[in-house]
């Protein structure tokens, strides 16, 4: 993928849609990037002057296919809240057939360029990447949605040293856990070999293990600078994934400053079966924690965790807990879906040849997958769609999403009785005209206590230093 130039004056002859208004809103403005499937520009939201990115696809010629999936990856990412999910403003088609998605403006690099120029990175700075990943997939899991394309070029850095904010993208094909392709009819390998789980390999059911498999592949690359398999075909790597040993990092770092614990976290990500795996990103998430902890001194490592049913089982002395605030999702519109089955949470029924972890069942879920438009240093995307309708005016309780942020990041939100919400960027929801007080808290900072309210959607708290 390449990076668009920045369109001067005589861009209009350089590119036909810069200067186009589509649908009477969105004004192109320059071309940001292209991709061989589309490209993104720089737009105005009118009347509203808001500044957002336009993906385009290509045209003319797009077959249906591509069409289809073009805007599942809208209806999809536009239900979807987190703050480190990808949002969608709007999306549709010109009078002229011109297919686009408007989404928030980013500006920043990939992961993968962060990657390419950084990386290995420091222990922590990779944790709270991967936090954030898990993060924004763990809501799509709770509303049984697997992503199956998680990648570097797939995850967005915004800001840089302390202040990294993660955004997930190129959410796409939406279809059922265990029926073919609602777009082809077919069942096939979907996603990119270096980061496919081994059951994705074999074009077997995936399921939210499949996507944790993929974060551990590229938490596995921000701590050594390579992914775990290189081979010189994609045949090659997916056989890898299938049949070759995880390489530990001794093996690849002169210099290994990775704990045994954070090691023992990426190898749980990447095993084999996916019953060896953490069962939910909610339990990775807890993993993380405690390294978390490890790496502030706050408790001796290494920690002695294991994994039983795809639940950590933490030592008698340690207790960890993650947030688990979901944000509500519209159901998606049966033209986007495939015949949607009843979800289901993992059951566990051990064998004889699986020892004390145990395999679990396939779920019936909702599956899907990035459809990679293009990868480049702009994208589009924050902040959601706005709050449609004021209602009547009868007093009606309304719930509220609030993106909660701090400076720093990463900072503990807690009910006053003590109970821990979760870190930040943290989703809350909230009911209007019911606030909210919690404290904020991190570690070398004074806590604030403050209250949340729904008249905003984002509010950023400021702690300062002890």
């Amino acid at each position: 993928m390449q990076r668009g130039d920045p369109q001067s004056a005589d861009s209009k002859s350089v590119d036909p849609l810069v200067g186009r208004l589509l649908e009477g809103r969105f004004e192109l403005v320059e071309l940001l990037a292209h991709g061989g499937m589309g490209k993104v520009y720089r737009a105005i939201q009118r009347p509203i002057d808001r500044d957002c990115a336009v993906k385009v696809l290509h045209q003319p010629g797009t077959s249906t296919e591509v069409r289809t999936r073009f805007f599942r990856e809208a209806s999809v990412a536009a239900r979807l809240r987190h703050p480190n999910t990808v949002r969608v403003y709007d999306y549709g088609a010109s009078e002229d057939d011109i297919c686009f998605i408007a989404m928030e403006l980013l500006e920043g690099r990939t992961l993968a360029e962060l990657i390419r120029e950084e990386a290995p990175l420091s222990p922590s700075r990779a944790l709270e990447l991967v936090r954030q990943i898990c993060a924004s997939v763990s809501e799509a899991h709770d509303h049984g949605i697997v992503h199956r394309d998680l990648k570097p070029a797939n995850v967005f850095v915004v800001g840089r040293g302390d202040d990294e904010h993660v955004k997930v993208l190129d959410f796409g094909l939406v279809k059922q856990v265990g029926d073919p392709d609602p777009v082809t009819g077919a069942r096939r390998a979907i996603g990119s070999p270096p980061y496919m789980a081994p059951e994705q390999a074999r074009a077997a059911e995936v399921d939210a293990r499949s996507d944790i498999y993929s974060v551990g592949v590229i938490l596995f690359e921000l701590l050594t600078g390579r992914v775990p398999f290189i081979g010189s075909t994609s045949a090659e790597i997916l056989y890898a994934h299938t049949a070759r040993p995880v390489p530990r990092f001794a093996e690849i770092l002169e210099v290994n400053d990775t704990s045994q614990t954070f090691e023992w976290v990426v190898r749980t990500c990447l095993q084999k079966e996916p019953g060896e795996r953490f069962g939910t990103m909610q339990e990775f998430l807890r993993a993380l924690r405690v390294v978390r902890r490890e790496l502030r001194g706050r408790v001796d490592g290494p920690v002695p965790l294991r994994l039983e049913r795809g639940q950590v089982v933490l030592p008698p002395d340690l207790s960890v807990s993650v947030n688990r605030v979901v944000t509500p999702v519209p159901a998606l519109p049966q033209e986007v879906l495939a015949p949607v089955g009843t979800m289901s949470a993992p059951s566990y029924a051990p064998t004889p040849s699986e020892g004390p972890w145990s395999k679990p069942a396939v779920w019936a879920a909702l599956c899907f997958a990035a459809a990679l438009l293009l990868g480049g240093g702009w994208w589009a995307l924050r902040g959601g769609a706005d709050a449609g309708g004021s209602g009547g005016s009868e007093a009606v309780s309304m719930s509220m999403v609030l993106e909660l942020q701090s400076t720093p990041a990463g900072a503990e939100v807690l009910e006053t009785s003590g109970a821990l919400l979760g870190t930040t960027p943290l989703t809350v929801e909230l009911t209007r005209g019911e606030p909210r007080q919690v404290d904020v808290r991190a570690e070398g900072y004074r806590t604030r206590r403050v209250w949340l309210t729904g008249d905003r959607p984002q509010r950023v708290i400021l702690l300062d230093p002890e």
